[in-house]
């Protein structure tokens, strides 16, 4: 398709000047009118589509002239179709990956926040047996974390996961537990 040619706005004025002027004058008539016989009656209904034929004749030049510029709207919108379409796809590629990176180190630091509870967890136990059979048996009372993970699951793929540390302070010497 070629590019159309636009028209100035001077050509724009020159052409639409005598509808202009049209219009004002069937205005400057349309307020001097009166209406109050037959015979002025039909001189109004006769004005009234003489002005429905200048609203057809205006609608008709300004199709005329819009129309070009509407062509080359168009023209402009077709050039830059193929680009926004390749960066759109460009840009949802990328969000994908991005997300799914996101979505993978999310499960790889919870991960390991879990497994660092849980060598914490065996750590405060075996100090607390450490303490224990130490004769520290105040020390093996108040160490000691549970530690309880709750996976949610829809279908066969786990969605979310919460784990649960409860520090308590336990006895292996003795039946009393805080």
């Amino acid at each position: 398709m070629l590019q159309p040619k636009i028209q100035t706005p001077a050509t724009l004025l020159t052409q639409s000047q005598p509808l202009i002027d049209n219009a004002n004058n069937l205005t400057e008539q349309a307020k001097k009118a009166v209406v109050s016989t037959v015979e002025e009656f039909s001189i109004a209904t006769d004005f009234v589509r003489i002005c429905q034929g200048q609203i057809n004749i205006a609608e008709d030049a300004r199709k005329a002239i819009v129309g070009p510029l509407n062509d080359h709207v168009k023209w402009i919108n077709l050039q830059f179709k193929p680009i926004t379409a390749a960066v759109t796809e460009a840009k949802g590629i990328v969000s994908k990956k991005a997300a799914k990176w996101k979505s993978e180190e999310d499960e790889r630091v919870r991960l390991a926040a879990v497994e660092e509870q849980r060598l914490a967890d065996e750590q405060a136990l075996r100090d607390a047996e450490a303490a224990l059979e130490a004769g520290d048996e105040e020390r093996a009372e108040n160490v000691g974390v549970v530690s309880i993970t709750v996976n949610i699951t829809a279908g066969a793929e786990t969605t979310a996961s919460v784990t649960y540390s409860i520090a308590i302070g336990i006895c292996l010497s003795r039946i009393r537990c805080i």
